[in-house]
């Protein structure tokens, strides 16, 4: 997604010229310093945090097929 994002954001900053590319270039790299801490520190966690929010509460208390044969198993806590 960075790529692609850093190419719209230099062909609308700077428009399509003979330098494009070492253009386009230098903005993957500077916005790939910001994206990847972001992604890996903020974003990952929050989303992860609603997510199994959202979706335990709807499966609390209704094991699944899978969940039942891991336990008895000796897999599942």
């Amino acid at each position: 997604m960075v790529p692609l994002m850093s190419l719209l954001g230099t062909i609308e900053s700077s428009g399509i010229t003979s330098n494009l590319i070492f253009i386009w270039l230098q903005t993957i790299c500077l916005n790939s310093i910001m994206a990847y801490p972001l992604q890996i520190l903020v974003v990952g966690p929050f989303c992860r945090f609603v997510f199994r929010h959202l979706f335990a509460s709807a499966n609390q208390g209704n094991e699944t097929k899978v969940e039942r044969e891991m336990e008895q198993q000796g897999f599942a806590e």
